[in-house]
């Protein structure tokens, strides 16, 4: 996730931003003043939860949480999920009363300490619905099917005040160029413009700014190949519900199941696969400028092997890569300010894992699941 965005529950019970960033004036690239070094690693007991690949994590402010997933290479699917705090190293199980049904691959987004998710799928077969849940009563709110759809692989954030769901996958080719947003408050969707919005595709990356939604990349075909690679991406305006375009001239290569984090300036894009799904994985990447719309290389020096689908997190100054989908247990970290990369500890690190869960609290690294054997996970923290 990026640049934090301060995120609370107003009087009146709208999910609202504190502050919204500014991001249309040129802005430099932030110069590095922390160093965060090789780190350590913190072990995560296990979870009470069986052991899933495909979940999916967030960070509350005070708890990493966890949701769903799959439970074999079958993907059945489960609909139970914990929370741990890293204070007390204890886990506290989510009801499942009211939680969502069975689902996994599906992404799980913060407002203030309530944390929302939408869509995934059961076995092969994506799902609608969602649900929002609330750490304070241990409660979860059903969100209802709407004109959304069944959906997995689709990018999901909360923005002014709703949730904000875009792309996707329906079947096994028919991939979604449309969006839509939920308001908790009136239990109401709302269409979002398609008119210059990216191409139908699922596996894109996007990040949230604070007033703009850049969408980018992702792929398109018959899955589970998704042979069709795309390059480009577009930019949404809230307030005004229209697509920008971004310019391409030194753009990545055409890739899907890469990552992209928000520094509060820029977007940074990095590895993924070029052909077919998990195909051909790249230790490539870019730094794309909203104020300029401009797009520079990052360097490949002392960095990661390629990769896909991996943790990538932002952590004030630098962006933090770990893991990927064909088994690195391995972590490095990126200061765009100086376009270098360094090595992060490998001492009781995490293990090889498949579609992991992640969150980041704007410091740490929080790594959990991932395997049909263990659901136990590590924290990264930075030299104190």
């Amino acid at each position: 996730m990026r640049c934090a965005l301060l995120i609370a529950l107003s009087a009146c019970g709208r999910l609202e931003f504190d502050e919204q960033p500014t991001i249309d004036a040129a802005i430099d690239a932030p110069v590095s003043t922390e160093i965060l070094g090789p780190g350590t690693w913190t072990p995560i007991p296990a979870a009470p939860l069986p052991p899933t690949v495909w979940t999916r994590g967030a960070w509350t402010g005070t708890d990493f949480v966890v949701f769903g997933g799959a439970t074999d290479a079958s993907y059945v699917a489960t609909n139970q999920g914990a929370r741990w705090n890293p204070t007390t190293g204890q886990w506290t199980a989510l009801p499942t009363m009211n939680a969502p049904a069975v689902r996994h691959s599906a992404p799980l987004v913060v407002a203030g300490d309530r944390v929302l998710t939408y869509g995934g799928a059961e076995r092969l077969n994506p799902v609608e619905s969602g649900g929002l849940y609330d750490p304070t009563t241990n409660t979860w709110t059903p969100i209802p099917p709407g004109p959304v759809g069944v959906r997995i692989y689709s990018e999901l954030h909360v923005v002014d005040s709703r949730l904000l769901v875009w792309g996707g996958l329906q079947t096994d080719i028919i991939h979604y160029q449309s969006g839509f947003l939920y308001d908790p408050i009136a239990g109401a969707w709302s269409a979002m413009s398609t008119v210059g919005a990216p191409s139908p595709r699922s596996w894109s990356s996007s990040v949230w700014t604070g007033a703009k939604l850049i969408v980018w990349g992702g792929c398109s075909g018959v899955m589970p190949s998704c042979p069709n690679m795309f390059g480009d991406g577009a930019i949404y305006d809230l307030a005004s519900d229209t697509w920008l375009p971004m310019s391409m001239t030194n753009a990545p290569s055409p890739r899907e199941a890469h990552s992209a984090v928000w520094t509060g300036t820029e977007m940074i894009v990095f590895g993924g696969a070029t052909t077919s799904l998990d195909g051909t994985p790249v230790n490539t990447g870019a730094i794309y400028s909203l104020a300029t719309d401009t797009w520079r290389p990052i360097s490949t020096t002392n960095g990661p092997a390629a990769r896909a689908d991996h943790a990538a997190v932002w952590l004030g100054t630098k962006m933090l890569v770990w893991g990927s989908v064909t088994g690195f247990s391995d972590g490095y970290l990126y200061d765009p300010a100086l376009d270098q990369w360094s090595k992060i500890s490998s001492a009781n690190a995490p293990g090889s894992r498949q579609r992991f869960a992640y969150a980041t609290d704007g410091r740490r690294l929080f790594i959990y699941g991932g395997s049909y054997a263990s659901a136990t996970g590590a924290m990264w923290s930075p030299e104190e």
